[in-house]
């Protein structure tokens, strides 16, 4: 009677998937909402058959995104790529719903290209990065001992995103738009740098994977990824900087 219950109950949530999923084709920036949470975003490996590629970031419903017109099967499913973030990226159908161009319109995070403080800790939760500290123990952007990411640019975010999920690292925030960094187009305050703790794990990730680039200002090293974000070694305090131009 047990294992008749488990099969049910595996049918069932078989049958709720199903039900959720979109198969065919559609037309050029149809808008796509998902139907589940903490759905994988993945990038253009897909492309290769590896269905297995490197996860870019990760979203729930009910975020909605535009399809750039074009699927194919990986894995048994379909996979559909859309506008993410300005980039590329891949859904499986089985977590996406058809909707109107409304839903993609209204946006939770705006039509800006920024987040407020309370949109970038919502979107860094969902991809495992829970924790940012400050002196102040506080989010101001206009306190220099606070730590916030008000302002922050959504590249940045999901640049951190990506990092993490690449690395598998555990990451501490421990700068972002607040007063006290220095001035500049592509600075702390423009939106286009976070800081992040060092830690054995971050720093020899980033020394095993990326591109060494020499020295800023003769003592500084610094590295490139493959997306073109920078990651300077600063001392004073101990931390990594960030860039995401």
């Amino acid at each position: 009677m047990i294992v008749v219950h488990v099969l049910l109950f595996v049918v069932l949530v078989a049958a709720v998937e199903v039900k959720g999923a979109i198969s065919g084709h559609y037309r050029w920036h149809q808008c796509l909402c998902l139907t589940g949470r903490n759905v994988r975003i993945r990038d253009n490996g897909l492309l290769r058959g590896r269905c297995t590629r490197r996860i870019v970031g990760t979203e729930s419903l009910p975020s909605c995104f535009k399809y750039t017109s074009f699927r194919f099967n990986c894995g048994g499913h379909q996979w559909y790529r859309v506008d993410y973030n300005g980039k590329s990226g891949w859904i499986t159908g089985v977590f996406l719903r058809t909707a109107s161009s409304f839903s993609c319109s209204r946006s939770q995070t705006g039509s800006s290209d920024k987040f407020t403080h309370a949109q970038a800790v919502r979107i860094l939760r969902q991809n495992g990065i829970t924790s940012i500290v400050s002196s102040g123990r506080c989010s101001d952007r206009r306190n220099r001992r606070c730590t916030s990411l008000d302002g922050i640019r959504k590249k940045s975010i999901y640049g951190l995103t990506a990092f993490k999920h690449d690395s598998g690292c555990s990451l501490t925030i421990t700068g972002g738009t607040e007063v006290g960094h220095s001035g500049g187009t592509k600075s702390h305050g423009t939106g286009y740098k976070i800081d992040v703790r060092v830690t054995d794990c971050v720093s020899n990730y980033i020394k095993r994977h990326y591109r060494y680039q020499g020295k800023r200002g003769g003592r500084h090293p610094y590295y490139q990824n493959s997306r073109g974000h920078y990651f300077y070694r600063e001392y004073r305090p101990p931390h990594w900087d960030i860039l995401f131009p």
